[in-house]
């Protein structure tokens, strides 16, 4: 595998929302989440898409850095960070689960912080501050209604 790193588009809006549905998919079914085979139904796939299309097609006009990775025409990850009161803040970071484990997230993650354009906060200190409402913005996010213990706090 000899990925190639670009900056992401508009046009990668759709793309990238497959990657997360792939990565998603492979994440429910290895922690045995009930509901981990809605992310290979197609139906429900392209309705979600619907719902959170605005989500992505604004994160993707507001990223300031917004990176794709590619191997073969294929995009197989993305990352997305915002500059927000001169802190650089993550939005998302996914690779498809067959390229996790070959450094791909970690080139991702080095192109979504550059060294430059904003104050930088260590990663592991926003990461510890959210740790306990991580699982919940996620679902608020994304509106995971089946996983039972996020059910309630996804709506």
């Amino acid at each position: 595998m000899n990925p190639i790193y670009r900056p992401g588009t508009f046009a990668d809006t759709r793309t990238s929302y497959d990657v997360l549905v792939q990565a998603f998919g492979d994440f429910t079914q290895r922690m045995r989440m009930q509901g981990a085979d809605m992310w290979t139904d197609q139906e429900f796939v392209s309705k979600f898409w619907e719902r959170r299309k605005p989500l992505f097609e604004d994160l993707s006009s507001r990223a300031d850095q917004f990176w794709v990775s590619e191997n073969e025409g294929q995009i197989i990850g993305y990352t997305r960070s915002i500059l927000q009161d001169g802190v650089r803040e993550l939005t998302e970071c996914f690779v498809v689960p067959r390229c996790q484990s070959a450094g791909v997230g970690h080139e991702l993650l080095a192109r979504a912080f550059p060294a430059h354009g904003a104050r930088r906060r260590p990663l592991w200190q926003r990461l510890t501050r959210a740790r306990r409402s991580s699982i919940s913005r996620v679902a608020s996010i994304l509106a995971l209604p089946s996983i039972p213990f996020l059910a309630n706090r996804a709506r």
